[in-house]
This record gives C-alpha cells, structure tokens and sequence, in this order.
C-alpha cells in the first residue's frame, strides 16, 4: 500500500540558526498538510526525550521549528528533524 504524499519537505534555520522543517503543499488539501504538520510535531516531541529544545510549530506557514539551547545542539536537532521527515515521507 503506497501512502499519499501530501507535502515535501524542506530543512533550513531560522535567523537565530534553529532548525526547521517547512512543509510544501502538493495535494492542495490544507486540512490534510495542516494535519501532517501537526503529526510532524507532535513526533518530533515525543522522539526529543530529555533534549532541552523546544519544538514549535507555525500552523500557518507549515514549519516546525527545533527551538534549541544551544549551538552544540543543532546537529542532533537536524538529525532528528532529518529522520522524523524521511519516516513521514516528506523528505528523500
């Protein structure tokens, strides 16, 4: 069974440098790429453990932020960000 992509993924920073995932609608369903989003985070957040980063998400702009810490975190927090978006199908 092939699951629908509704969105792709882009990894980038914010201006601060937190990581973030920015999902680009291919399905023109906004409930269905609000909905991924929502997912997206809520996985981030329960994968994150004892990290002391926050996850925040932008509804209307579709982006989950990693709000990190520190600078020493951001590869661990775009690891994760990374592996949760290839595990949703939004990233290759």
């Amino acid at each position: 069974m092939t699951r629908r992509r509704y969105a792709r993924g882009r990894l980038g920073s914010t201006s601060c440098g937190s990581p973030l995932l920015a999902l680009i609608d291919e399905s023109r369903d906004v409930r269905a790429v609000n909905a991924l989003a929502y997912d997206l985070a809520a996985e981030l957040e329960r994968r994150s453990g004892t990290a002391r980063w926050a996850i925040s998400l932008d509804a209307d702009r579709r982006v989950v932020t990693v709000e990190i810490c520190s600078d020493a975190e951001i590869p661990a927090a775009i690891a994760l960000l990374a592996q949760v978006g290839r595990d949703f199908g939004v990233l290759e």
